[in-house]
């Protein structure tokens, strides 16, 4: 598969001292590294839109006081505990 990409001068530039570093073997491998970036990034805002949009159909948002985040914790704790899983503090 063959793609062309045009590129503004300064983005070219950028590119060109990358690869004369040694960051990148040629462009090529630069624009290859750069468009996986880009993939990942969309995936990984795609998920959580995902989990943002789950969260909303979920119901309202709950408050949780100090003392009831507390609660959930040490019953955790407890919880890991005695399957064997030591935690720690």
């Amino acid at each position: 598969m063959t793609l062309e990409l045009e590129i503004s001068e300064p983005m070219s530039q950028l590119m060109a001292g990358q690869v004369r570093r040694g960051e990148f073997r040629s462009p090529e491998f630069l624009a290859i590294a750069a468009l996986a970036k880009y993939l990942d990034d969309k995936a990984e805002a795609a998920h959580t839109q995902m989990l943002m949009d789950e969260a909303d159909a979920s119901g309202p948002d709950i408050e949780l006081t100090e003392a009831e985040m507390d609660k959930i914790f040490a019953e955790t704790r407890a919880e890991s505990e005695r399957d064997g899983c030591p935690t720690r503090e």
